[in-house]
């Protein structure tokens, strides 16, 4: 399938395009180009909310991507942030890149990164990899909303940021092992301890609860392509 015309709306054809290009053509061609050190996509997230919630695991299991849930390539508009490229892989984990302009260098730097879409029971989540400096593995975790109308082949989802407040409140009275980390201009992260059995048993008591439902990030899928 070609890809849409309105991805030509979502990019400006610039060296930064370009170079996004060349860094996915090296990914189809099997040379693995490295995963850079930040996740924009994380921290645009966290100006919805004060705090992430990490974990070593992702809830769930992996949504079986190869059933044509997603497009093999696919463009996602996030609010008015950017544009995502979003990729498949045989592993069933996505791989994420994006243009971000670097001041320093006066240039784009292209940045990339792993994302694993999990199901457990009926509700969807994000679960975003970085690696900042080597400090650690953690996934940054966020629940997914599909429309109804929308759930064979979606073109929006909806994104939630944990409730930190409700976090809190379950961490002080023991019904999850929860530590702070990454403390700093009056809030901190959450990263969850524990088994994978014991965080996802936590998920499926809190579907709603957990999650900071008042406020929403929005991405939209503005281009589509299923292989060559």
């Amino acid at each position: 399938m070609a890809m849409k015309t309105t991805a030509i709306l979502a990019f400006r054809w610039s060296d930064g395009f370009l170079r996004l290009r060349q860094w996915l053509g090296q990914m189809r061609a099997g040379k693995n180009p490295p995963l850079q050190t930040t996740c924009l996509l994380a921290l645009v997230i966290a100006v919805a909310g004060c705090s992430s919630l990490k974990s070593a695991y992702y809830p769930g299991e992996k949504v079986v991507l190869t059933n044509g849930f997603l497009a093999v390539e696919s463009d996602w508009m996030l609010c008015d942030k950017g544009v995502y490229h979003v990729h498949c892989t045989e592993s069933n984990t996505l791989v994420v890149a994006a243009m971000e302009w670097d001041n320093k260098k006066g240039d784009y730097a292209t940045e990339s990164f792993e994302v694993v879409l999990s199901e457990l029971d009926d509700q969807l989540f994000l679960s975003i990899q970085c690696n900042e400096d080597g400090k650690d593995q953690l996934y940054t975790i966020l629940r997914v909303v599909v429309p109804a109308t929308d759930k064979e082949s979606p073109d929006t989802a909806i994104l939630f940021n944990v409730d930190s407040d409700k976090l809190k409140a379950d961490a002080k009275a023991n019904k999850i092992n929860a530590r702070k980390t990454n403390c700093g201009y009056g809030s901190c992260d959450y990263a969850l301890e524990g088994t994978k059995q014991e965080q996802d048993t936590y998920f499926r008591s809190n579907p709603n609860g957990l999650w900071d439902l008042d406020n929403a990030v929005i991405l939209k899928r503005v281009a589509q392509r299923n292989g060559d």
